[in-house]
This record gives structure tokens, C-alpha cells and sequence, in this order.
């Protein structure tokens, strides 16, 4: 599904448009909501959608399937789009709001995000959406082994192994709560 998708995109069909929504619509939305989560940011949702979706339309040749499945990539467009977003608001609010009713800590939220996507970009495709639907989403381990056909305990396993290899990639680097 996901290669014809692509191909039609590429052919520039608006019908591979409409399968991408049918699709993942619903997905790139949340993510562009968790991105932009404070009362002032919501007007922007619709905008960022569009633009979002014109963005996958005219870049989705720089997909490139090796690196990551086509929902991490598409979420990963549609969290850069918002953060770009978040942050144009956040200027043009703080030229006119004083730094105390919000501050800076909405930003290192907004970046904790960004590298838990950055890390889980190189799992598998699999455990991108297990780890997809249980730290961004939100989802129980059942609701995911529902969505995914999986049993509970697998989802388990597959979290505890992607836990220990996402600490092993990010030594060094940051901490991140996600994990």
C-alpha cells in the first residue's frame, strides 16, 4: 500500500493525496496537536496540516525507505513543520506577552519530542510504531497488541528490547525521559 502511495505521489495524482489522508491523516494530525498544545498555537493547526501535506507532496521524493518506514517519515515532516510553527508563535508572542505566564520550558518540551523521534528513526519499522503509539500516543500495551495483532506480552518484550537499545544509542548524548 505504502509503494503505491508513494508512486502515485511522486506522479504528482492527487489520488496518492487522498490515500495519505485516508491513511495517515489521523496520525499526522496528532502529532502536529501535540506539537502545538497551548491555547494561543490551536488557530494554527489547520494551517500547519496544509502545509504539512504540500511539504509530503513536493518532497516525497526525498523519502528514502532504507532509514525509516513511511509513518515515522510523514510524522517526522509534520513534528518539524509544527516545531517551526510553534516557534514563529512563541517570537511573536513574547514581543507582545511578558516570559512569565508560559516561558521556556515549552521549548525543551517541544525538543524532548524531537529527539525521542530522531532516536526511534532507527528502530525497526515495527517497533517505530510500537514505540510510536505507546510514548507519543499514549496508547496501553493492549490498545497497541489490538492495532498492531500482536500480544500483549510481545508489545512487552518489544519496548524492554527497544528501551535497552535506544540507551545504548543515546549514551553520551542527553538524557531523555521518554525512555
Amino acid at each position: 500500500m505504502d509503494e503505491n502511495l508513494i508512486e502515485l505521489i511522486k506522479r504528482e495524482d492527487f489520488q496518492g493525496l487522498e490515500l495519505l489522508i485516508e491513511e495517515y491523516g489521523s496520525s499526522i494530525m496528532k502529532t502536529i496537536s501535540s506539537v502545538l498544545s497551548y491555547p494561543y498555537e490551536k488557530s494554527s493547526i489547520d494551517d500547519v496540516m496544509n502545509e504539512t501535506l504540500y511539504q509530503i507532496f513536493t518532497k516525497i521524493h526525498s523519502y528514502n525507505p532504507e532509514k525509516s518506514s513511511l509513518q515515522t517519515w510523514l510524522l517526522v515532516v509534520a513534528r518539524n513543520r509544527s516545531i517551526d510553527e510553534k516557534r514563529k508563535l512563541f517570537r511573536q508572542r513574547n514581543t507582545t506577552v511578558n516570559d512569565d505566564e508560559e516561558g521556556g520550558g515549552e521549548e525543551a518540551r517541544v525538543l524532548e519530542k524531537e529527539s525521542f523521534l530522531e532516536l526511534i528513526d532507527r528502530l525497526s519499522e515495527e517497533d517505530q510504531k510500537i514505540f510510536l503509539y505507546c510514548y507519543f500516543y499514549q496508547f496501553s500495551a493492549k490498545e497497541i497488541a489490538e492495532i498492531l495483532n500482536l500480544s500483549e506480552e510481545k508489545i512487552y518484550n518489544r519496548l524492554s528490547r527497544g528501551r535497552k537499545k535506544l540507551k545504548e544509542m543515546s549514551r553520551g548524548g542527553t538524557k531523555n525521559e521518554w525512555i
